[in-house]
């Protein structure tokens, strides 16, 4: 089983990762539209976490830090097997989920031959996509970490920052595997973003795909029939409306000047890659 064939797609939460890999799975190599892999995020925290645990838990176990990392990749190799098996197996397996992207440098250690889509969105744009979650979060009565924020800017913006900082800061040891992705270029002109993406990850997304009504119209765990209230807070039409430039720049209508400058502020140095403002 080849696991070098693996695209993994991130970004921050409310940033396009949908869209992009819903696009992604329009290749016909890759497979179709699946749940997001939160499992594979999981098995990546809780190595994480016990990792930091070592000395005091681990050591009579594992002997060594090493054979706790390689006792940990070999989970997360056994589990990407199992996935590519079930889905027939695809030539490229693609997976998403944006909290897997701040271990995105560690994947691409453990598997070299892997390719990284990372989504990038104006953070102004994004915070408001995420008020608009912890909205239907507080109005269905859901205690949760974006309700728990309330429209603290700083707060919401080191969130946001927090899904970028280690993949951006160490992309040079990932080059040549990472593609970088702003949402913007994509809902504007989606055709060079996507031959981008296809020559780095080895896929071969078809023209056709920004226009294919049936691939937007499938659903990723079926959220609209969940009775999962913190599921279907995170739901969207537009999941299903494909490619539209409709949702860029709506912040101005949704946030007031000082949370703006406050957003601006605290990303500074995100827009200093990126030129938003």
């Amino acid at each position: 089983m080849n696991l070098s064939r693996t695209v993994f797609v991130g970004g921050c939460m409310r940033s396009g990762t949908t869209l992009t890999y819903k696009l992604l799975c329009a290749a016909p190599n890759a497979n179709s539209v699946v749940a997001e892999c939160q499992y594979l995020t999981g098995q990546m925290n809780l190595f994480q976490q016990w990792s930091g645990r070592f000395d005091l838990y681990l050591r009579e176990y594992f002997g060594s830090p090493q054979n706790f990392e390689n006792y940990s990749r070999s989970v997360v190799e056994q589990f990407l097997t199992l996935t590519r098996i079930r889905l027939n197996p695809p030539e490229t397996l693609v997976l998403k989920n944006p909290e897997l992207t701040s271990h995105f440098v560690r994947l691409s250690a453990w598997f070299p031959q892997a390719r990284f889509v990372v989504v990038v969105r104006d953070p102004r744009d994004t915070i408001v996509s995420m008020l608009d979650v912890a909205d239907r979060q507080r109005e269905s009565g859901q205690s949760s970490f974006l309700v728990g924020l309330g429209r603290d800017m700083q707060k919401f913006s080191a969130y946001f920052k927090s899904h970028y900082v280690n993949v951006l800061n160490q992309r040079a040891s990932m080059e040549g595997r990472l593609v970088v992705v702003k949402y913007e270029d994509l809902v504007v002109e989606p055709s060079p973003i996507l031959h981008q993406i296809s020559r780095i990850c080895g896929l071969t997304v078809p023209d056709s795909a920004t226009q294919d009504d049936a691939l937007q119209q499938q659903s990723m765990g079926a959220h609209e029939e969940s009775k999962d209230q913190h599921a279907e807070a995170f739901w969207s039409p537009l999941y299903k409306e494909g490619i539209t430039s409709s949702q860029v720049g709506r912040f101005r209508d949704q946030l007031s000047d000082e949370e703006i400058s406050s957003i601006e502020t605290t990303c500074a140095d995100i827009n200093a890659l990126f030129h938003y403002w």
